[in-house]
């Protein structure tokens, strides 16, 4: 095969990786599947920031800040939510393993901790009240 082939049939395969998950059967199957993704994140990280030429943020500080994202969703108890979630970080896995993204889109992950979004402002509860 040429190059461009077998590279793009390697690419639908990685792409169609992330869409074969299971849907979780419990919350505890849900847990075990989003513990698997961050393990797969957690060992790639090294490598990412690499293909990146991230090397000004420390390999332990992406890795705490992704861990971080994902102690944001720890209490979604709704199963399909759960999914979603999954699903979704999995597609970004890919898309940053294909090196989809640019430096900007990865720092935007990996620079600084999420931040918890306030669930009501001050402007909302005048309005509702």
């Amino acid at each position: 095969l040429p190059q461009n082939q077998s590279q793009q049939r390697r690419m639908a395969s990685l792409v169609s990786a992330a869409f074969r998950s299971t849907p979780a059967k419990s919350p505890q199957h849900a847990r075990v599947l989003a513990l698997g993704l961050y393990r797969k994140l957690y060992r790639a990280m090294p490598g990412m920031l690499e293909a990146y030429d991230i090397y000004d943020i420390p390999v332990d500080q992406a890795r705490a800040n992704v861990a971080a994202r994902f102690r944001l969703n720890k209490n979604v108890t709704d199963l399909k939510v759960a999914d979603v979630l999954r699903y979704k970080a999995e597609m970004e896995y890919v898309e940053l393993q294909q090196q989809f993204k640019t430096t900007h889109h990865i720092l935007d992950i990996i620079a600084e901790p999420p931040q918890q979004k306030t669930k009501s402002t001050a402007f909302l509860n005048d309005f509702l009240n």
